[in-house]
């Protein structure tokens, strides 16, 4: 697939991420299973902030995630992944059953972190790749 089409498709993904974010957060209970393990709600918010902040960083050139720019474009893109887990929280405050939690948000941020460390890895491997090809 092409890096156009891979930047459209992240783009248009993070757009549903937010969506289904609010949307979720709406519902005053989720199913869960029975006998969860402590923290497994914990878990679903790392995955959610993991995909939504993945997909966001698609916004910005796959250029600004290679070191010495990444900063700036990591930065950005962590306040408006914890700008929207806020949002979340504030939200969820008002939905009967629900609450405003800092251990969610804790958990939306570790999410957070770890979609950005990956996306600068997965860019400075790919700039790496391409020089070692371009000097054979």
């Amino acid at each position: 697939m092409k890096d156009k089409t891979i930047t459209h498709v992240m783009r248009i993904l993070s757009i549903i991420g937010f969506i289904s974010i609010w949307i979720l957060s709406s519902f005053s209970t989720l199913p869960t299973p029975k006998n969860i393990i402590l923290g497994w709600d914990k878990l679903h918010h790392a995955i959610a902030f993991t995909c939504l902040a993945f997909t966001l960083s698609y916004w910005f050139p796959a250029k600004n995630w290679i070191f010495p720019p990444f900063r700036k474009t990591v930065f950005i893109s962590f306040l408006l992944s914890i700008f929207w887990g806020v949002v979340d929280e504030v939200h969820q405050y008002f939905v009967p059953g629900r609450e405003c939690s800092l251990a969610d948000l804790a958990a939306d941020s570790i999410g957070v972190i770890s979609a950005l460390a990956l996306r600068v890895y997965l860019e400075s491997r790919k700039a790496k790749k391409g020089k070692r090809s371009s000097k054979t």
